[in-house]
């Protein structure tokens, strides 16, 4: 295997001789050093045999010599590729320049993929990406990551976060899209529970307003069984259960509003009628029919 390298790094040649002094001419070889290798004996005064590059032109003084005729058949090496590729230099050069542009735009993005989109469309994405910077025919060197994604979350509200990998000439845009947001349903107001059903009261839990019945009581059907109205709360409190958070009722959902309350509840006094009664009237202290006025407001 050594050898084979060898003798391809330095160049040999098959050749082809010819002559009536074969014999002679091969101990002149010998003597003056020159190896020959894969001999093959074709004919009495022809044989092929292989010869280095710088053997070939030792044996040729004792061919001469000895009347024999030498003719190279074959050629192998890297001399020989060498010398072959500097004839093609045009060809070379075309590949060498091919090279070079081919390094020159892989260096730039070319085409954009963008993955995971739902909310926001495609061509909404690359609209903002292109914006940023990021486009067809951009120089990656040139690109910063963290700017473009600063610059594209500034511009819409839809997305929680998104990346951008590269793949050769391919830029790779993952986007993480903010989940929507459920409208919270509003807490409905005060009202009253009816059973819809005949029975005894085995169990009774009332979290707010106050309850009718009690454990072990016996109901039919219609029979109210709590009511929204809080008796130990005013009027003016009863009307705006379930409504405290609102803008009009309370700054930033803590601080009530005092004023727009008293004017809300002062509204739905003359709005129902409710007579006999003030806002600032404890719920307790009405009447049956003012409490049910007060529960449907």
């Amino acid at each position: 295997m050594l050898m084979q390298i060898h003798n391809y790094l330095r160049g040999s040649l098959q050749v082809d001789i010819r002559g009536a002094a074969i014999e002679r001419f091969l101990n002149l070889c010998a003597i003056h050093g020159v190896a020959f290798w894969d001999i093959q004996t074709l004919d009495a005064d022809h044989f092929t045999a292989w010869v280095s590059a710088g053997g070939y032109f030792a044996l040729r003084p004792y061919a001469r010599k000895t009347g024999c005729r030498v003719r190279v058949s074959r050629k192998k090496g890297l001399p020989f590729a060498v010398r072959s590729m500097t004839r093609r230099w045009a060809l070379w050069l075309s590949v060498l320049l091919c090279a070079a542009v081919v390094f020159c735009l892989s260096g730039f993005v070319w085409t954009i993929e963008v993955q995971g989109c739902r909310q926001i469309t495609q061509r909404e994405m690359l609209q903002l990406l292109q914006q940023a910077g990021l486009r067809t025919g951009t120089r990656r060197s040139t690109l910063n990551i963290r700017e473009l994604r600063n610059a594209v979350m500034l511009q819409t509200d839809k997305l929680s976060y998104f990346t951008v990998n590269f793949k050769g000439t391919q830029a790779v845009v993952r986007v993480w899209e903010k989940r929507n947001q459920e409208t919270k349903p509003e807490v409905p107001g005060p009202c009253d529970v009816v059973s819809d059903l005949t029975g005894i009261v085995l169990e009774l839990r009332v979290r707010t307003g106050q309850a009718l019945v009690k454990v072990g009581d016996t109901l039919q059907a219609g029979d109210r069984i709590a009511t929204g109205v809080s008796s130990q709360s005013t009027v003016k409190e009863n009307l705006i259960i379930g409504k405290e958070r609102r803008p009009e009722f309370a700054k930033k959902g803590i601080h009530l509003r005092q004023s727009s309350i008293a004017r809300y509840a002062s509204d739905l006094f003359a709005k129902y009628d409710l007579r006999g009664a003030g806002i600032e009237t404890g719920a307790g202290s009405l009447s049956g029919g003012n409490m049910q006025k007060v529960v449907v407001a």
